[in-house]
């Protein structure tokens, strides 16, 4: 069973301090817009569903295109295991 996917757009475009994917993801979970329990279960992909690096830093990842507009975005997956 998949939940329904939300779209949260956050702007980093004047955060000096979001360096890389990894202070995003930071201020991800310090903005409350995902539960601090999930980290060891969160990436992030890009449009093509390529999962990125969490040393990737954010003027590259702009510079290149991705995040840039809605189309581009990035994407953060949290997956959950199921115990049956």
């Amino acid at each position: 069973m998949h939940e329904q996917a939300n779209a949260q757009p956050i702007d980093v475009s004047d955060a000096a301090h979001l360096f890389d994917l990894e202070d995003v993801l930071g201020y991800v979970f310090e903005q409350g817009f995902v539960d601090p329990k999930l980290r060891s279960v969160v990436w992030w992909e890009d449009c093509t569903s390529v999962r990125l690096k969490a040393s990737s830093t954010v003027q590259d990842l702009l510079v290149r295109g991705a995040g840039n507009t809605p189309e581009t975005a990035l994407r953060l997956i949290v997956g959950l295991y199921l115990h049956l």
